[in-house]
């Protein structure tokens, strides 16, 4: 069965409901995970909270045998059984694991289980085996197969706790006693730290760092010594397993909220940090000794009664950790987080709600559920408690036999394609399995021809030979033909990535344990990347090449990831950043019919609105020169007639200069429009092609793209007003994505370079909406923070106070680079208030509001 993103949740319950209904309770039902590709590429792969959900619906109805595949997820690809629920079949990919049955009988109680199976698993690893399924056949069993009827009480396994780290509801967390599946005595939650002695101590962390280890290794860990202890029986609230490098964290999950044994909580939280944060890859066996681990008791959880402000009293630093709840949306932050990172009582709020995916005020309303706990936390180095031998460490999935093999069958695949020949579509005898990234590189030795094709992702993996297929098509379409390319003269390489390693940032790496004869380096900053592998080169000078290929601009925030290496090459890299694309001649409207009208006379039906009557009214309107301005880019329902309000008091000059955000991943960071038209319903505005030449020859990094442009709104929504006040002015299109206040003194620089050879001056616009989806309220109380200092013409100021305060104006960034141009120019001595509104003005929303200000700079 393959979920889709789109099934519902009623569906599976009926699929399921009719299997039992119709073939047992006994039958394996497997969900598996469909990955775009190939030539199915128009729907979105499944996710895997789609997948439990699936099976943890399909048990619930009472069949017994469900498990997921096709993603990275041990525990729910593995099979239990259904009488005393321990693990049978542990799945790791195509690789079996643990194997507890004896013929067709669980190894634990003797349970007979559904099916055929064989004395051992295979030993062939990850490579796919044809199975002839003939000599299964009823007909060659001794005993026919029976359907069973359907059960009156069905029993079903227990879920594995969904991927968030929190897996409680408000109801949950209150409850004061819980009862277990063994019989009806109820657990008490406890109050109270647990009262362990120090060696009790040592035992849980080295069993909690086995616990990882196995999990990485994929193999059953060694508990003896905990189990033995009574410690499994313990009660707890909540159990977490962190484990960070060098202070950073490296992955962190657990359960909270109800009463739970710490046997199976602790095995469920290592097991999930080891192998299934969803924001980080996967722990590799590279990185064990390097890490330090903590082991989180939580006990006492309590809800929070206080009311708005007063709820920072009721949060002690350094004593609780924290759950909110709004709607579907959930955040848990543990009491150390506030102290590693030296947040007060109300900053600590503020990142649980930003955990939450919610605004960082919410904490504030009533209309959110808080939760305090406590934890006992135990901690140390995973080397004091771990030995990881040599023989221990994950072996690549290939040798260099099968990487030799699969570049060999690449060449043979790119020929065929060249002579128009049917290729083959798998290379036999050699393991297929999904990889963190899959390259093809064709050269033409003794030339500087190449060409390459690369899929990466560090979290994502790929079918390998499918990818490898993909790529052969795309190169042999791309050198069809090129003389430089003759097809007797290719040399074809490849380069298989897997088992990736987090290794800090840029400007704080961690490098430590790096093997760059088997290891290459990959740096990541936004939506650009590099990797490069450099056979025995040292390992910062690799940092440097991989960080120039992923053109870092912010080392702070550009991380270092390292992955093993099968390949036969000893050098190469990966670029994968966006290239500035030249567009058309004219740029057309990307939204309109969304943001405005999308025909000529509704627009300017919905102009004459906006600008309060006609045009002779606007022309009879006293106008001033001014140096810049500030105005919103909403849909023009919600903030058109407050940046009407604002241009319509402005002498236009001959050209404007918009500087807005970025609000898509398309294109280059920082980005001018390169078209001579910008053309929308009822008119157009030409550029200023000499001009943007000259912007990007003096600012750093900025880029003629007319991709980052394609389908931005922040600059289109102005177009039309501008157009109906002054139609023969001329508008130069920026916008930026990210910035630090170094950066934005930079472009300032280089601006005001520009302006000053200029024989008029342009108008600079700030396009930027305010304060982002808190209450009517709060977002009123933030934006009046940013305004005054904007007010006060301290652009640092206002920079501090947005990320201080966690105001989240979108013009941030073009704000500050027009204020530090104007000081530049000598042109800066006043803002003017034109007017303040929210979103609530027009939706009648209070819950979930934007703010939009103008202002004239003078």
């Amino acid at each position: 069965v393959i979920p889709q993103a789109n099934d519902g949740l009623d569906e599976f319950q009926q699929m399921s409901e009719w299997i039992l209904d119709a073939i047992g309770d006994e039958v394996p039902i497997h969900f598996t995970a469909f990955h775009p590709d190939y030539r199915m590429l128009d729907r979105p792969k499944t996710s895997p909270e789609i997948l439990s959900q699936a099976r943890e619906i399909a048990m619930k109805v009472g069949l017994k045998y469900v498990y997921v595949g096709n993603v990275d997820d041990v525990s729910r690809q593995s099979t239990y059984c259904p009488s005393c629920r321990n693990l049978l079949i542990q799945r790791n990919w195509y690789e079996l694991g643990v194997y507890a049955l004896n013929g067709n009988k669980c190894q634990h109680c003797g349970t007979q289980i559904a099916g055929v199976f064989e004395e051992s698993p295979g030993n062939w690893g990850r490579k796919r085996q044809p199975v002839d399924m003939r000599k299964f056949h009823v007909a060659d069993r001794e005993q026919p197969l029976s359907l069973p009827e359907r059960p009156h009480s069905p029993t079903p396994l227990p879920s594995p706790p969904p991927l968030a780290q929190a897996t409680t509801s408000p109801s949950q967390a209150t409850k004061q006693t819980q009862t277990t599946s063994r019989g009806t005595n109820p657990m008490q939650i406890p109050t109270t730290a647990p009262d362990l002695m120090p060696e009790q101590r040592y035992i849980l962390l080295s069993t909690a760092a086995e616990l990882v280890k196995a999990a990485t290794l994929g193999r059953p860990a060694k508990t003896s010594q905990f189990d033995r202890t009574g410690l499994p029986l313990r009660v707890v609230a909540g159990t977490f397993v962190s484990l960070k490098r060098h202070g950073r964290l490296r992955s962190c999950c657990g359960s909270f909220g109800q009463a739970m044994q710490l046997g199976q909580c602790l095995k469920e939280a290592a097991n999930r940090t080891a192998t299934n944060d969803p924001r980080f890859p996967r722990i590799s066996a590279s990185e064990l000794s390097h890490l330090d681990l903590d082991v989180w008791l939580l006990f006492a959880p309590e809800r929070v009664t206080e009311r708005g402000l007063d709820r920072i009293k009721a949060v002690t630093i350094g004593k609780h950790g924290l759950q909110i709840i709004a709607g579907d949306k959930r955040g848990l932050l543990l009491p150390g987080v506030a102290t590693d990172n030296g947040w007060d009582s109300e900053e600590f709020l503020n990142q649980v709600c930003v955990k939450a995916g919610l605004p960082p005020t919410a904490w504030k309303s009533d209309e959110t559920t808080l939760f305090r706990f406590e934890g006992d936390v135990i901690h140390g180095p995973m080397s004091s408690v771990l030995q990881l031998a040599d023989e221990e460490k994950s072996p690549p999935p290939l040798t260099a036999a099968d990487i030799g093999r699969l570049a060999e069958f690449c060449q043979q695949t790119i020929q065929a394609l060249l002579r128009g020949m049917t290729p083959l579509y798998y290379c036999p005898g050699v393991p297929d399995a999904d990889m963190h990234g899959v390259t093809t590189i064709v050269s033409v030795p003794k030339t500087n021809f190449w060409l390459s094709s690369s899929r990466l992702s560090i979290k994502d993996k790929y079918p390998l030979q499918t990818t490898l297929f993909e790529q052969c098509e795309g190169l042999a379409r791309a050198i069809q033909g090129n003389p430089n390319f003759p097809p007797d003269k290719l040399q074809i390489d490849i380069a298989v990535l897997d088992d990736a390693a987090m290794h800090g940032t840029v400007d704080q790496p961690s490098l430590e344990g790096i093997n760059t004869v088997e290891r290459g380096i990959l740096v990541t900053e936004r939506n650009r990347q590099g990797f490069v592998y450099h056979h025995n080169v040292p390992v910062d000078a690799i940092v440097r090449d991989a960080s120039d290929a992923a053109q870092v601009s912010y080392p702070e925030w550009a991380q270092i990831f390292s992955m093993r290496v099968m390949t036969t090459r000893e050098r190469f890299v990966i670029e994968m950043t966006p290239k500035p694309v030249a567009g058309a001649e004219v740029r057309p409207p990307a939204v309109a019919g969304r943001f405005y009208p999308g025909d000529a006379a509704s627009v300017a039906a919905e102009l004459d609105r906006m600008l309060a009557g006609d045009a002779v009214n606007s022309r009879d309107m006293v106008k001033q020169r001014v140096a810049a301005a500030m105005v919103p880019h909403a849909g023009w329902v919600f903030s058109g007639k407050l940046a009407a309000d604002v241009l319509k008091q402005i002498e236009l000059p001959r050209t404007v200069i918009i500087i807005g955000p970025k609000h898509t991943a398309n294109g280059v960071e920082w980005s001018v429009a390169p078209n001579r038209i910008w053309s929308f319903p009822g008119g157009q505005l030409e550029s200023d092609p000499e001009l943007t030449r000259a912007l990007v020859t003096a600012i750093p990094r900025l880029q003629l793209d007319a991709a980052a442009h394609q389908q931005e709104h922040g600059i289109e929504v102005e177009l039309p007003i501008i157009h109906r006040l002054a139609p023969q002015t001329k508008v130069v299109g920026i916008c930026v994505s990210g910035g630090n206040l170094e950066r934005c003194d930079q472009f300032a620089t280089g601006l005001a370079s520009v302006i000053s050879r200029m024989p008029e001056p342009p108008l600079l616009l700030i396009s930027s909406d305010m304060n982002h989806y808190a209450n009517d309220n709060e977002t009123r109380r933030l934006d009046a923070l940013a305004l005054t200092e904007f007010d006060r013409l301290d652009e640092e100021a206002l920079f501090k106070t947005c990320q201080s305060n966690h105001i989240s104006m979108c013009g941030l960034v073009p704000a500050v680079i027009v204020m530090k141009t104007l000081k530049k120019l000598g042109k800066l001595s006043q803002s003017i208030d034109i007017g303040y509104a929210t979103s609530a003005a027009a939706s009648c929303d209070t819950t979930r509001c934007v703010g939009y200000a103008g202002r004239l700079l003078v």
